[in-house]
């Protein structure tokens, strides 16, 4: 068993040459596809990765124009421009939190939760103080 270094890119001109070339072609910068061999002509397999990646980024977009065409999108803008926050999202859809905490965290983000300052607001009780205070 023989063991050999081989330097890195760096200095080496057949790699360097090597590098350049890698680098064009992986952002499309490649051979015209007539010009490949046939089993090369009719392009690689997808990762199923990347087409699950993809799938879940055009539902985030989806998701996102929906709501913000919803009519309630304005009046939560006003409040947290970033709501529903990508942490959020994240605990809600990984199911770190159950759904009852997630409503409980969206109604004290928005202000829209049984406390005396809403419940006076919106006319329930006569004072927004807490009535031990």
């Amino acid at each position: 068993l023989m063991l050999r270094w081989v330097p890195g890119h760096k200095g080496v001109a057949g790699n360097e040459l090597a590098n350049i070339e890698a680098k064009a072609a992986a952002t499309g910068d490649s051979s015209p596809r007539d010009a490949l061999p046939a089993l090369l002509q009719a392009g690689l397999p997808r990762s199923t990765s990347a087409i699950r990646q993809e799938h879940h980024a055009l539902l985030k977009q989806c998701w996102t124009d929906i709501w913000k065409a919803s009519p309630r999108y304005t009046r939560y803008a006003r409040l947290d421009p970033l709501m529903p926050s990508n942490k959020f999202l994240k605990l809600v859809a990984n199911r770190q939190i159950t759904r009852a905490h997630s409503s409980i965290l969206f109604h004290l983000r928005t202000g829209h939760v049984a406390l005396n300052k809403h419940l006076h607001r919106i006319g329930k009780i006569d004072s927004p103080r807490c009535p031990s205070c």
